[in-house]
């Protein structure tokens, strides 16, 4: 195993804090809790539609039960990619406390003069 020199070390810890620094998972979990909120309001109003409105409304109904499932779709597609994401970020973190181990910044005894 080669050795790095402080130099590549540094680089390195700086590059996975700015890889961190990102955090998409956390927009991807947004999207899928705002979508599956409003994919849960419109399945509602398309309950209620279906529950109220004659057989003339039904092309509307038809569209708000289309435009529930859609966003529903959405939010899962978006949920998967956050915990995607979320995986990658945890490697990435797991990598990053190694390398600040390694490099003692963690470590009271090492910044003390």
């Amino acid at each position: 195993m080669p050795t790095s020199t402080p130099a590549e070390i540094t680089a390195n810890l700086h590059s996975l804090q700015a890889q961190l620094y990102a955090r998409q998972s956390i927009l991807h979990f947004a999207h899928a809790a705002v979508s599956t909120l409003l994919a849960l309001t419109a399945a509602g109003a398309a309950a209620k539609m279906h529950w109220d409105y004659t057989l003339e409304e039904l092309p509307w109904t038809m569209g708000v039960i289309a435009l529930a499932t859609g966003l529903f779709v959405y939010g899962a597609t978006r949920y998967v990619l956050g915990r995607r994401q979320l995986e990658r970020e945890l490697m990435l973190y797991a990598q990053l406390t190694t390398l600040r181990k390694g490099l003692g910044l963690d470590d009271p005894a090492h910044l003390q003069p």
